[in-house]
């Protein structure tokens, strides 16, 4: 991601002040990636942080390459590479086994298996850290939100401290109290319980009967039933040893929903009596100090996930049973979604559709997955084996697995972009969203034109009208007089600080037909100044310029020399030249006044592909022109001018030649005006429009 603007907080359009409930894996990848994304965010946690869960994670493919892009690298904590799937039936029969190697040359990013707190601790760090990208998260733990308004955007603390933002994220997990704002559904309870314990690596080598499952570094193993399992995996550099234990909700009453509740040993050997000594060994290891039961919630999809200025993120809106390891994991996708929305420059006036647009990006998704879990934590039928086909398991993990969040909301913004917030011009490559220009900025910046500079140099003069009336596009322009003379003009404008050419600047050379009227299919007429060619020493202006305004740029370089008293500038291409501009005896005059009619006459044309002769785009523009004598800082006369224009076949000037050769057969008869005007505040002609939709010919 490209750090945002050095200068947030003196931008026109601030950093957006997030306002996250609930400081665990979800609520901090959320902080972590608004503040890459260059907003600011307080996490209000109701927790003191004194301590955090001891107990192993998976971070899947579809995490880890988040977590990557967030600045997070696992593997500098210890988190394992999970290398190989097995299992057994509650025998000790082998029914699974799945070389994950294998697997994941399909995936972008590996499979990890990290400890829990060392997770958190990492992602604490790198959102509250003083270095790194954006403005440091603000934690505010022991701060426990009792109210929110989600229009307002206000949250009420206990002790009753108001607190205001610009947009509010509920992370606040399975038993989310953010949630009621949404929906009275709550978390019910599945039929399952669930023990967890560690062990160290060294412990259970003392074991023999138990040393064979723990054979290869990066290994899963699991131990089916049909209605319950063990489930083991290591972490922290393979040192540890992670076991969840699955099983019917016990009919005593030492589960229930809370993540610290501690479980009884004894309890736990009961529940998998019948299973094989090696698994019943391991489970004897468990230390009663440190053993947790907790029943496993489940919860249907609801409705919505966001009102107002309001979102759900993770368990608050879509809790996970812990069977395919992908809880966290949807919540860091979750999190990653809303730094793809809300880059810096976001207007607050945007938040409630930003907001939906998540929920669209989100929803299906983590629904999808949320049902796949379930089915992977399914009672076994005895006819199957034993345990679940591995064609399902791996289905399932491909499904979870080769998803890219970021691509896919990044996609998303750009349709949305597209299709919703349509007062943005889109150029080609569109496949980057909507392009940059002089007329506006992908930032939230208005550009400035108030410090741009130009110098000017005009050579008005009198020439044949038929001559130039070989130039008009179609019979609908005209020069109305019955003179046979009119006048043209050569202006070489040099512009400089610009705003959206970081502060630099380009050259132009127009051809100007003076006097020009265009006749509207209803008779009434615009008059202004026809621009039949401008030659540009740049590629941004020149595309800029003709796919959303409709002028006839082309590509030249143009070399100028001016000193006190004269001028000269050469329009060429790989030092062809074919046209020179001349002034001699320079001196100051008077400040001009604005001209009666500034309106430039345009002809936009784009070409159907494929089909020659036929246009996609074809209609007359008007470009009022927006100069102001109060901003011209130097005006000179010249007592000499000179034009020359010089015909050159297409092997000097391949894609120009046809444009030398008419600009060649325009006469000069005698010099009208030859001066140079130095000033400040570059139009940008941001008050085009189409004459005419569609011309008849």
């Amino acid at each position: 991601m490209a750090n945002p603007p050095c200068n947030i907080d003196t931008a026109p359009c601030p950093a957006l002040h997030f306002l996250v409930v609930g400081g665990g894996l979800g609520g901090l990848t959320a902080a972590l990636s608004l503040r890459r994304a260059g907003q600011r965010v307080t996490i209000f946690e109701q927790s003191r942080f004194a301590s955090e869960t001891g107990a192993a994670i998976n971070v899947p493919p579809n995490a880890t390459g988040l977590l990557l892009h967030l600045g997070v690298d696992l593997s500098t904590s210890g988190a394992v590479e999970l290398q190989q799937i097995t299992g057994y039936d509650k025998d000790g029969n082998a029914v699974n086994n799945i070389n994950i190697l294998a697997v994941d040359k399909s995936w972008q990013h590996k499979y990890l298996l990290a400890h829990r707190v060392d997770l958190h601790s990492q992602l604490k760090d790198a959102a509250t850290s003083a270095n790194g990208v954006g403005i440091p998260v603000v934690l505010k733990p022991a701060s426990r939100v009792s109210k929110l308004d989600p229009h307002r955007t206000t949250i009420t603390l206990d002790d009753d401290t108001v607190v205001t933002g610009d947009a509010i994220i509920g992370a606040d997990g399975i038993h989310s109290t953010t949630r009621g704002i949404l929906t009275s559904t709550r978390p019910q309870p599945s039929g399952k319980s669930a023990y967890r314990f560690l062990v160290s690596r060294d412990a259970i080598l003392q074991l023999p009967n138990a040393r064979a499952v723990l054979a290869k570094d990066g290994e899963l193993v699991f131990w089916m039933a049909a209605d319950r399992r063990i489930v083991m995996y290591p972490t922290r550099n393979n040192s540890l040893w992670n076991f969840v234990c699955i099983l019917p909700d016990p009919t005593w009453d030492g589960a229930d929903d809370s993540w610290n509740r501690s479980g009884s040993r004894e309890d736990l050997l009961k529940a998998f009596e019948g299973f094989e000594e090696r698994a019943l060994t391991l489970l004897r290891m468990a230390d009663p100090a440190t053993l947790k039961v907790w029943r496993l919630m489940d919860m249907g999809a609801i409705d919505d996930w966001q009102t107002g200025n309001f979102c759900l993120l993770g368990d608050a809106a879509h809790p996970f049973l812990p069977h395919q390891g992908q809880g966290a994991a949807q919540a860091m996708e979750d999190a990653v979604s809303l730094g793809v929305l809300f880059p810096f420059g976001v207007e607050r006036s945007e938040v409630p559709a930003r907001l939906k647009l998540y929920q669209r990006c989100r929803k299906d998704r983590a629904e999808v997955v949320q049902e796949l879990t379930r089915q992977s934590g399914a009672d076994i039928d005895p006819s199957e084996s034993g345990g679940m086909r591995l064609d399902h398991i791996t289905e399932f993990i491909r499904i979870n697995c080769n998803y890219d969040e970021l691509a896919s909301s990044a996609q998303r913004l750009r349709l949305w972009e597209h299709t919703e917030r349509s007062r943005r011009y889109w150029r080609m490559p569109v496949s980057f969203g909507p392009s940059p220009g002089p007329r506006q900025s992908l930032g939230p910046w208005t550009w400035r034109n108030s410090k741009s500079t130009f110098i000017s140099r005009t050579i008005k003069f009198k020439t044949s009208r038929a001559s130039l009336s070989t130039l008009l596009p179609t019979p609908a322009f005209s020069i109305p007089s019955s003179d046979s003379f009119a006048c043209a003009s050569y202006v070489h404008t040099s512009l400089d600080k610009l705003d959206w050419l970081a502060g630099k600047g380009y050259d132009y050379i127009g051809f100007f037909i003076h006097g020009v009227q265009f006749v509207k299919k209803d008779g009434s007429a615009v008059s202004g100044t026809f621009l039949a060619v401008m030659l540009e020493n740049l590629a941004e202006p020149i595309l800029t310029g003709r796919e959303e305004l409709g002028f006839p740029k082309l590509f030249s370089e143009i070399n100028t020399q001016q000193s006190l008293t004269s001028y000269q500038a050469q329009a060429s291409w790989r030092e062809s030249v074919f046209l020179k501009l001349e002034l001699d005896g320079l001196r100051d005059g008077e400040q001009p006044r604005a001209a009666d009619d500034s309106r430039l006459l345009l002809y936009k044309y784009i070409p159907a592909t494929g089909e020659p002769g036929v246009a996609d785009v074809e209609y007359p523009v008007c470009a009022p022109q927006h100069l102001c004598p109060g901003n011209f800082d130097r005006f000179q006369t010249a007592t000499k001018a000179r034009i020359m224009v010089e015909e050159r076949d297409e092997r000097a000037l391949p894609s120009l030649h046809h444009v030398a050769c008419g600009l060649a057969k325009i006469p000069v008869y005698n010099i009208v005006e030859a001066s140079i005007v130095e000033g400040s505040c570059v139009d940008n002609f941001s008050g085009a429009y189409r004459i005419e939709l569609k011309i008849v010919i």
